[in-house]
């Protein structure tokens, strides 16, 4: 749930208190997904570091950063000097935008694999972090606010394509509502989970529960392995634990991959002089060629 519109709504009010004044002076990259915004404020500089890996997009905001003095680009120059007025939180939407002076807009879209970051002038895509989606290009800030009914009618009217109609819940929330055994509830009872579910998701806590693999949820699970009260302090628990889970996960396939690779040709060979052997205790080449030179002596 670290990119869910739910975790966002907590997210970003805490982003606009802690940014708000700042002055951005760095945006740059020094890896091939990672963009990381610097601001300046009187008690220090702040830190905002978007991973934007097809296979894993996170948000952390570490307390110290320290730029590689090679291979780093500055990126989204516009904004360099300009002063953040404000974070705006899209409704029902996996992103949000911090809005430097100048009519300037820096939009997170947090979509999974398709994750990105997008500079605005306006309503205008100036600058693209990940220029290999071309649909970004066209994106436009007016249009990414999405409506979803949370009425019983409408309940009752999509009950049966319930994950399209509630599709800001996410993968987290369905597993959490069919863990308590949704799919064999009543109408009423399914009406009464999901409006349970969202008395949660609205004063929640910030769990980082390791079913599968290591998740954040802000609802509760059996496998909790740490729980916090700030989204901020769980955001970058969780991208450090993640990390270090996927560096460990990615040591242990590799290894695996070597020993694998050993073992087949361990396998082979072994199979190959079984069959030599066997072709040698089963020849009477020699037995003949005894038999002829006994016969042939004179």
């Amino acid at each position: 749930m670290h990119n869910n519109y739910f975790f966002f709504r907590k997210l970003t009010p805490l982003i606009e208190s802690t940014f708000n004044g700042s002055v951005v002076s760095e945006c740059f990259s020094q890896s091939k997904d990672e963009l990381v915004v610097r601001s300046e404020t009187t008690g220090g500089p702040l830190f905002i570091r978007a991973l934007l890996a097809p296979s894993f997009s996170c948000l952390s905001f570490p307390d110290i950063f320290h730029r590689a003095r090679r291979n780093s680009i500055n990126l989204f120059e516009e904004i360099i000097g300009t002063r953040v007025t404000g974070v705006h939180q899209f409704d029902n939407e996996r992103s949000f935008a911090i809005e430097p002076t100048d009519s300037y807009s820096l939009l997170f879209k947090m979509h999974g694999n398709r994750s990105n970051c997008i500079l605005f002038r306006g309503d205008v895509v100036t600058g693209v972090f990940n220029q290999s989606i071309e649909s970004d290009l066209s994106l436009h800030l007016s249009t990414l606010d999405r409506h979803i009914d949370w009425s019983l009618e409408a309940f009752l009217k999509n009950r049966h394509r319930l994950e399209a109609h509630y599709f800001t819940f996410g993968k987290v929330i369905w597993k959490y509502l069919k863990d308590h055994r949704f799919d064999e509830q009543s109408p009423e009872e399914q009406w009464s989970a999901i409006r349970n579910v969202l008395k949660l998701l609205d004063t929640p806590k910030y769990y980082i529960v390791g079913h599968e693999k290591i998740t954040l949820s802000l609802l509760p699970f059996p496998t909790i392995l740490k729980e916090f009260t700030e989204p901020v302090e769980a955001l970058n628990h969780f991208y450090t634990a993640f990390a270090q889970d996927q560096g460990l996960l990615a040591e242990k396939n590799s290894t695996l991959t070597a020993l694998r690779a050993n073992l087949r040709s361990s396998e082979n060979y072994y199979k190959k002089s079984i069959q030599r052997i066997q072709t040698l205790q089963g020849s009477n080449n020699y037995k003949i060629w005894a038999d002829l030179i006994m016969a042939n002596l004179h």
